[in-house]
């Protein structure tokens, strides 16, 4: 009975310094740079394979930067999904594994605006806010698809009617966004950084003024009074906060301009997201706000 004891009490020694950790799957592993991208990847990956998010929630692709545990979580994915320009902190260590889903994007020219002390124009080029409208979504999760299939040829059946799925999903969603903002076509926004060129575009919005050239940056007295004056001379109704960025200057701004807030996020990433509850819950911001 001792020895049968000894047994017993060896093997729980044994399991308790082993970790408790559950076995290894033997699942193809992707990654994602952030969460729209993510999203995507997973929704049309489904059950055949893991897909791995590296931008921790509440975290700013503009200011992150690499950890030991980015590096192991794309050391062991077969491929790693990416923006490009706002995520290109992962280029050190993802080495052959990169794959860029802007394939076909129609990019719009992007101009980062400064406002007040900083007056100009500080940077040209492509903006790379592309996932914030589900018509590019639509052609990030071709580009997708199709790199899963050449990475996997085995799962092509798995992936293909993911993805169709999802490509119905969000035809249906930028349907439903234009429906719902089309009563306030034509207003301004104040947004916190240029992030929503795109969203504007596509659905009959202003970008009055943006708080930040970009996300990092200090918010300066001339700063603000160069967008108080723009969203008085745009008749903008609202400015809009970012989830990762500290509110207070923005409802500071707000008090003396005479606004109403709102929160836009261009990440997501909240426990229960997917891109379309975040596309969703934007569009609600909005209305909210500019009613």
């Amino acid at each position: 009975m001792a020895a049968f004891l000894v047994v017993i009490v060896g093997g729980v020694v044994l399991f308790a310094l082993s970790g408790n950790k559950s076995p290894k799957s033997d699942k193809i592993t992707y990654a994602a740079t952030i969460f729209p991208v993510y999203d995507l990847a997973r929704e049309i990956a489904g059950d055949r394979a893991e897909v791995r998010l590296i931008l921790p929630q509440g975290a700013s692709p503009h200011t992150f930067e690499i950890t030991p545990q980015v590096a192991s979580r794309v050391a062991t994915s077969r491929v790693v999904f990416k923006i490009g320009i706002v995520d290109d902190w992962i280029d050190s260590v993802s080495g052959n594994k990169l794959y860029k889903v802007d394939k076909d994007i129609p990019f719009q020219k992007f101009e980062i605006k400064a406002f007040g002390e900083e007056a100009g124009s500080e940077g040209t080029g492509y903006d790379p806010h592309y996932w914030t409208i589900p018509s590019n979504a639509q052609i990030m999760a071709r580009n997708i698809y199709d790199r899963m299939v050449e990475t996997d040829p085995e799962g092509r059946n798995t992936y293909t009617a993911n993805y169709k799925k999802l490509d119905g999903d969000l035809a249906s969603l930028d349907n439903e966004i234009k429906q719902e903002l089309q009563p306030f076509a034509g207003e301004g926004l104040i947004t916190f950084h240029d992030a929503w060129g795109y969203f504007a575009s596509r659905y009959d919005l202003k970008i009055a003024a943006v708080l930040l050239s970009s996300p990092g940056k200090e918010i300066t007295p001339g700063n603000i009074k160069a967008v108080g004056d723009a969203a008085n001379y745009a008749h903008a109704k609202a400015v809009f906060y970012e989830p990762e960025f500290s509110r207070d200057v923005v409802d500071s701004f707000a008090k003396d301009y005479y606004l109403k807030t709102g929160i836009l996020d261009a990440e997501g990433g909240m426990p229960g997201d997917t891109y379309i509850s975040l596309m969703r819950r934007n569009v609600i911001s909005i209305k909210d706000a500019l009613r």
